[in-house]
């Protein structure tokens, strides 16, 4: 001890004992009794609030794929990345043995299967004048693995690839020939060549156009309604396409600017998604189209009525606020049909609920089974329509 004492004083001599001791600027800290706590509270919220954030580990585990789904994705995005340096490396650089690396990584089992058919094949190409058995051992790969994939059957079949390309050559011709009658205003015409185009060529890379100009025609001849449908199937099939987001652009355009096209969809919809069941428990739904209106005092309100004029029945009455941009409140259920209509037609929103007109109500009877396919599309002009088809008369 005696002589680390004088060590110290030899190299940095008489020192005070303080925190700090060998910084110019000190900063001294006192902590009274039962502070401690709260300076490493505000010690905390000082760290997180005044350090960068590239010095955080959040900021590093931010992009990290932490679970299956977006591992599956990292994987998929790192293999297309493998697969185009390795054809970059080949084609433009002339690095045979840096881009057979690259596309050995991307062909590794666990990757996408187009990826790594295409890896495979790219090898093949790459390594079959440089070492050929390698080269057979990827193509043999490619064959037993995939099969039915286009890069397998350009190597088990050598006029495939001609096929291919003529094949394209009549799907371009067979457009344009289709395109000049749609200017032309043969839309019969255009229509035509459009429909024997998607039998003829069901995978070409054209099929969005042809449908595209198929809906244009269609549209032209037979209206906005069957020129609507015919939008819908592109974007259904090809929904990521320029064609199909042109497709997706006009629909709603459609849907905002003409309220028959409207009518028509949620008629189609409605009817795919509501089942007429007068077996099944019944609820009475009461939308306010006012999101700002007082819920709890329409609730109050109704449980009211239900005291008075049901006491003998225990009837549950629930409100809850519609992202959709409503209100909804639930009464029931009444485990008879002819019940539920027997309080619909006794209930008066105008008398019963305090500022109904300002709420805007709207009193509806809804199955069990309806209910749920309700709470999950939210749609209330759909609900409407099937409504007034399933239960005429109510009044």
């Amino acid at each position: 001890l005696t002589f680390g004492r004088t060590e110290f004083r030899r190299r940095w001599g008489d020192r005070r004992l303080e925190d700090n001791w060998r910084r110019a600027n000190k900063t001294r800290s006192a902590f009274a009794p039962g502070t401690l706590h709260e300076a490493e509270n505000n010690g905390e919220k000082a760290d997180s609030a005044g350090v960068a954030p590239e010095q955080t580990k959040e900021y590093y585990l931010r992009n990290l794929p932490l679970t299956d789904s977006l591992l599956i994705v990292s994987v998929k995005r790192s293999a297309e990345a493998l697969l185009g340096e390795g054809k970059i490396l080949a084609s433009r650089l002339n690095d045979t043995l840096s881009a057979s690396t690259s596309l050995e990584e991307a062909a590794r089992t666990g990757t996408d299967d187009d990826i790594r058919a295409e890896a495979l094949y790219e090898l093949y190409r790459l390594l079959s004048k440089s070492d050929p058995s390698r080269a057979e051992r990827r193509r043999a790969e490619l064959l037993s693995s995939y099969p039915d994939s286009e890069y397998a059957l350009i190597l088990s079949d050598p006029d495939y690839a001609n096929r291919q390309k003529e094949m394209a050559a009549k799907a371009s011709r067979s457009y344009n020939a289709a395109y000049l009658a749609f200017t032309e205003e043969r839309f019969a015409d255009a229509i035509s060549l459009c429909t024997e185009a998607g039998r003829l060529y069901p995978e070409d890379e054209l099929l969005p156009k042809f449908m595209l100009l198929d809906a244009m025609a269609t549209g032209a001849l037979e209206g906005e309604l069957a020129y609507k449908a015919k939008l819908d199937s592109l974007v259904a099939k090809f929904p990521t396409t320029p064609e199909g987001q042109r497709a997706a652009e006009i629909t709603d355009f459609l849907r905002k600017e003409k309220p028959e096209i409207r009518i028509a969809e949620d008629t189609r919809i409605a009817e795919e998604i509501y089942i007429a069941d007068t077996l099944q428990p019944h609820y009475v739904i009461i939308i306010a189209s006012n999101p700002n209106a007082n819920m709890n005092q329409m609730v109050f309100d109704i449980i009211n009525h239900n005291l008075d004029q049901y006491p003998d029945r225990s009837y549950r009455t629930e409100g809850a606020a519609i992202d959709a941009g409503y209100l909804l409140i639930t009464v029931g259920p009444f485990e008879k049909t002819a019940d539920a209509v027997a309080w619909y037609r006794s209930f008066n929103p105008e008398q019963v609920v305090r500022e109904a007109a300002t709420a805007g109500l709207t009193v509806y009877l809804i199955s069990r089974d309806n209910l749920q396919q309700f709470r999950e599309d939210k749609n209330t002009d759909r609900y409407a329509i099937f409504h007034s088809k399933a239960y005429p008369n109510l009044r």
